[in-house]
């Protein structure tokens, strides 16, 4: 992708559902090595921690901290209607999604949303194959794109 350089991206994976977070990665990561793109990935135990991480990653950055520097971010988590373990679906799932975009518009960052929110496990698995729905592909895509908008206007 031109005019962007070299940049880094920061993958954030979160929690259960180990196959289908590992389709997200696969296409996400398939997409930034075909476009050369550097990224780290964390994991963290839900996707409530998510908004932290991209918190806590632009705040090292802020205080020069750390050497990592991230122009852009993915967020890959599944969240199932039918998961008996989570009691709070819709307070969860609505929440997670508002801090992710709150604090990309607070601070102008670059967010690829690969956050699967459905009712079973066979539909988490088709939205997640590469080979079918490609969310995490389809989520990495958009970070490459807000990346570019923000090189083209400046940011």
């Amino acid at each position: 992708m031109s005019g962007i350089g070299k940049s880094k991206i920061l993958i954030i994976k979160a929690g259960q559902h180990d196959d289908v977070i590992d389709n997200l990665v696969e296409g996400a990561v398939k997409e930034f090595d075909a476009e050369g793109f550097d990224f780290k990935q964390m994991a963290v135990p839900s996707v409530l921690e998510i908004p932290l991480i991209i918190r806590y990653a632009t705040r090292a950055m802020e205080l020069r901290a750390t050497e990592d520097y991230f122009s852009g971010y993915i967020v890959l988590g599944c969240l199932l209607r039918s998961d008996e373990k989570i009691y709070n679906f819709e307070h969860i799932s609505l929440e997670t999604i508002r801090n992710v975009q709150d604090i990309a518009m607070q601070l102008s960052l670059a967010v690829g949303n690969g956050i699967i929110i459905t009712d079973n496990h066979k539909n988490a698995l088709k939205l997640s194959d590469i080979n079918d729905e490609n969310f995490g592909g389809y989520a990495a895509r958009t970070c490459l794109n807000m990346m570019k908008a923000k090189n083209e206007l400046g940011l």
